[in-house]
């Protein structure tokens, strides 16, 4: 997964990097762009996620890692469930090659990726797009999940916030869609 992770961050800090007014300020958007951290094992991932919790767009674990010092199959979803407490709205996603697990992200409202999919990387790509603010930015109305306005870039943000109800501003305020989205174009400061 790391590998098609950065790949894709890259991919992505590039593109917003043509948002930026200067080559100055391109190049500090690119490196200034979100970071990937690696826990290997829970505890680990629930210290990082204590530390960061602010500043976290999302989570991907494996289904089965270390907890407690031995293997544990199902670490991945007890982190998942745990995290889902603390926040009920960050995205979560789960990658296993026991796709027969796929329905037990349910449970925590999570993404389930199969790492024995032949699609894995355009997968990745998609949820991470969809769900961790790397997407144009879709303003719904928080009644019906009808799309109200969608935004490109920030100059787009600019430009039409003011035309976004005030319900649909306030919704995606709550969930930290709105922070996630500035923290994908590495605006952290006003994210």
């Amino acid at each position: 997964i790391l590998p098609h992770l950065y790949k894709y961050l890259l991919r992505q800090s590039k593109i917003f990097s043509t948002e930026a007014l200067n080559e100055h300020e391109q190049m500090l958007r690119m490196r200034g762009r979100p970071k990937v951290m690696l826990a290997r094992n829970y505890e680990e991932a629930m210290a990082l996620y204590e530390k960061y919790s602010d500043q976290v767009m999302g989570v991907i674990s494996d289904v089965s890692f270390i907890k407690d010092g031995v293997k544990d199959t199902m670490a991945g979803l007890k982190l998942a469930r745990e995290i889902r407490k603390r926040d009920p709205y960050l995205p979560i996603i789960i990658e296993s090659t026991q796709s027969e697990l796929r329905d037990l992200v349910g449970d925590f409202n999570g993404i389930f990726l199969d790492k024995n999919s032949k699609k894995l990387p355009v997968d990745l790509g998609e949820a991470i797009t969809n769900n961790f603010g790397f997407g144009d930015f879709i303003f719904r109305d928080p009644r019906t999940g009808e799309e109200i306005l969608r935004i490109k870039s920030l100059n787009d943000m600019q430009k039409h916030i003011k035309d976004v109800p005030a319900e649909s501003l306030y919704s995606h305020a709550l969930k930290n869609d709105i922070s996630r989205w500035l923290y994908s174009r590495a605006m952290f400061s006003i994210a």
